[in-house]
């Protein structure tokens, strides 16, 4: 697919139907225009998760943070689940760090209230 755009939405159609792989391969096939694109990444840093490479997930986010716009819902996206491949990775006092972070810029995000709390009893 030539339309970086396209291949975004088809991706995410994928990814959200829990097609990991085939998600991936589409975003794999637009390699130049991902490592530009923080929606690609977070894109693949998902797909990875769905398929458990939670390094190389971690490294789509790491990644995709300074490319998107701090207090944007896509910046707020990259960092939950920036804590979710860490939690992953059984790294669970980083998690924390993380998680307290991203409470105090999104303090009434419920989500991560509720995972904050399960990240304490760890």
């Amino acid at each position: 697919i030539q339309d970086p755009q396209v291949a975004l939405l088809l991706a995410g159609a994928l990814e959200y139907n829990g097609e990991h792989e085939n998600a991936l391969s589409l975003l794999e096939s637009c390699e130049e225009d991902i490592s530009s694109s923080p929606d690609m990444l977070n894109l693949k840093g998902t797909a990875l998760c769905g398929l458990e490479r939670y390094e190389e997930a971690l490294d789509c986010f790491e990644q995709a943070l300074p490319l998107s716009q701090e207090g944007t819902a896509l910046h707020k996206s990259i960092l939950f689940n920036r804590i979710a491949a860490v939690e992953n990775l059984r790294d669970f006092a980083r998690a924390k760090e993380l998680a307290a972070e991203y409470m105090e810029k999104y303090p009434d995000d419920e989500r991560m209230q509720r995972e904050n709390k399960f990240l304490e009893s760890r």
